[in-house]
């Protein structure tokens, strides 16, 4: 028996494959044109061309290296990597997304301003807060 012809779960898990994969590229483009919108002109099929998939690799590791370089700068590259499941360009993203931490009062503040919430998750029944937590982040991103 052929493939797709009588088999219909190999043909509905390539039809599922197929519409994640374009799902995903439709996000990758969403993302970019509204970080950086002209890098998707430099090509005509973007996606497609491996100068620009190489090209783009080259500009995300050197960004990278200027982010690390910031944080060897401030002294912080020992403590951030310090933190389970951190890295240095995570840190380095949060960072540049909160601008001064010192503009937060406590440490609980600039936490949930950026969306982390450093807790371990208990083992037995879970109890649910009154009061369902808020949305982190910055109050104008929109909430869907």
């Amino acid at each position: 028996m052929r493939p797709g012809r009588g088999c219909g779960t190999w043909a509905s898990g390539r039809a599922r494959l197929m519409a994640e994969q374009v799902a995903q590229v439709q996000q990758m483009r969403d993302l970019l044109e509204c970080s950086w919108p002209a890098v998707l002109d430099t090509a005509r099929q973007p996606f497609k061309s491996t100068t620009w998939h190489a090209a783009l690799t080259v500009a995300r590791a050197c960004t990278e290296q200027r982010m690390t370089a910031v944080l060897d700068q401030l002294g912080l590259t020992g403590l951030v990597t310090s933190i389970t499941g951190l890295s240095a360009v995570g840190a380095a993203a949060i960072l540049a997304e909160t601008g001064d931490p010192r503009r937060f009062t406590t440490g609980r503040a600039l936490a949930r301003h950026s969306g982390l919430a450093p807790r371990q998750r208990p083992f037995g029944p879970v109890h649910r807060a009154r009061y369902p937590a808020s949305y982190p982040g910055r109050p104008a991103e929109g909430r869907h």
